[in-house]
């Protein structure tokens, strides 16, 4: 394929196999002509003028022809409305995708674009309406979709201090509700983009993250003011776009592209910003859940009656945050029978709450005279102690030879106020209820 095929091209989509032969498009991201409602002032336009089956029937055939050169694990996201003819409502979205669905793309999703502005009408039975639909569509089964690079964990209910275990480390991944207001007057600076609808470049930015790398190709074939194609280039894409309308293409290389290629660097900042905090989370929580394992494990033992309180001396965990694989060390009375006591443990985590932790620990259960020696090739590490079942908030820091020094006689036996055995760590968490709180706030 040649070079120039890339950028904004004067030409009707209906002809696209004439630019494109290949089978080279990673995504299309697109808004056909609207049916009847704008004169896009070109005879060669979709839509104005047409009867509302050859409408359906050309749009068939160009998606037809994308669909031939998309790459097997490519997609499609169209954005579209229903409309009324004589009185009543055409479902053109689902009269649309079940064309498309004849062709051989596959619906994997409908998401309800809230934009806050969309043309005035009078029609009776027909409330104000301020979305559209997105669907989605992708060849087969094997497409991309990278839903960990869009996760907010902002997003997030209040209380994932205390259940690690149920929040995915990424954060939250967005409803099929996307709200994003297009953009109004005075937003390109100096004059409105005299486009029709042009699309928010956040939106178009979700969608490029969710499904493309660095160097994909990005198409619109109704490129309009070209939103997409500045928004692909500036994110290191390469993009290509087809319109009929000369003015169009202009308001794209004058205005459209320096103005998001301006606000680039700042929103490039931003989305850095994003990806540090959410890596800031995801450690975290699986800090956290790590933590919480063996809370879990010895409150389940106690109550099958595998263990009792005052025979467990403490628990020393070894976390992993990158493989996720613990170590965990039941500390136990020197003279507490171990006897079939892993295959009873191994039991307990095999199932639920447990077995949802996504964790892989290695535990060892071990008598408190032992353990000195298991010990030594953590020295001279410094430890964290987690006390009465706290497991987000570590207490103190103790190097560990101290540790066995102050704890070499000593059991819970002695201590009766003690509700849970402490939790010596390498991980070392404090999650502030003032830390939890802006999170509920952020929401």
């Amino acid at each position: 394929m040649q070079e120039q095929i890339y950028g904004y091209h004067i030409h009707d989509s209906r002809r696209i196999r004439e630019k494109i032969q290949k089978k080279i498009i990673n995504v299309t991201i697109t808004s056909p002509p609207y049916w009847k409602l704008k004169n896009y002032e070109s005879k060669l336009q979709i839509g104005f003028g047409q009867v509302y089956d050859d409408y359906l029937e050309d749009l068939t055939n160009i998606f037809a022809e994308i669909y031939e050169i998309t790459r097997d694990n490519g997609s499609l996201w169209v954005v579209m409305d229903t409309l009324k003819q004589k009185k009543e409502l055409k479902l053109l979205p689902f009269d649309f995708a079940t064309r498309l669905k004849e062709i051989g793309w596959k619906l994997q999703d409908i998401i309800i674009w809230v934009k806050d502005k969309n043309l005035p009408w009078s029609h009776k039975g027909k409330l104000r309406n301020i979305f559209e639909y997105i669907l989605f569509f992708t060849k087969n089964d094997n497409f991309k979709f990278y839903i960990d690079r869009i996760k907010e964990p902002k997003k997030l209910q209040n209380w994932w201090i205390k259940y690690p275990e149920r929040y995915n480390p990424k954060g939250k991944a967005p409803e099929r509700l996307w709200y994003f207001p297009i953009p109004t007057q005075g937003s390109w600076g100096n004059g409105w983009i005299r486009h029709f609808c042009p699309f928010p470049p956040k939106m178009v930015e979700r969608i490029i993250l969710l499904t493309t790398n660095k160097n994909d190709i990005v198409l619109d074939p109704f490129a309009g003011s070209g939103v997409v194609l500045a928004q692909a280039k500036v994110m290191g894409r390469k993009a290509i776009g087809f319109d009929i309308n000369h003015s169009y293409k202009n308001m794209y290389i004058n205005k459209v592209y320096p103005f998001i290629k301006s606000n680039w660097k700042k929103r490039k900042d931003e989305l850095v910003e994003r990806q540090r905090k959410s890596a800031q989370f995801s450690y975290k929580i699986k800090s956290l859940r790590q933590l919480k394992y063996p809370k879990t494990l010895v409150k389940i033992a106690i109550k099958k009656g595998i263990l009792n309180l005052p025979s467990i001396n403490f628990v020393f965990l070894i976390g992993n945050i990158k493989s996720m694989s613990p170590k965990i060390y039941l500390i136990l009375e020197d003279n507490f029978n171990l006897s079939n006591l892993h295959s009873k443990i191994e039991s307990i985590t095999s199932q639920p709450p447990l077995s949802k932790f996504g964790l892989t620990p290695e535990i060892e259960i071990v008598n408190q005279g032992k353990f000195k020696d298991i010990c030594k090739k953590y020295f001279p590490q410094s430890f964290y102690i987690y006390e009465d079942g706290n497991t987000h908030y570590y207490r103190r820091k103790i190097h560990l030879s101290e540790w066995i020094k102050q704890n070499k006689n000593v059991s819970l036996r002695q201590l009766p106020k003690i509700k849970f055995p402490p939790i010596l760590s390498n991980l070392h968490e404090r999650v502030s209820f003032k830390e939890k709180a802006e999170l509920k706030h952020e929401k």
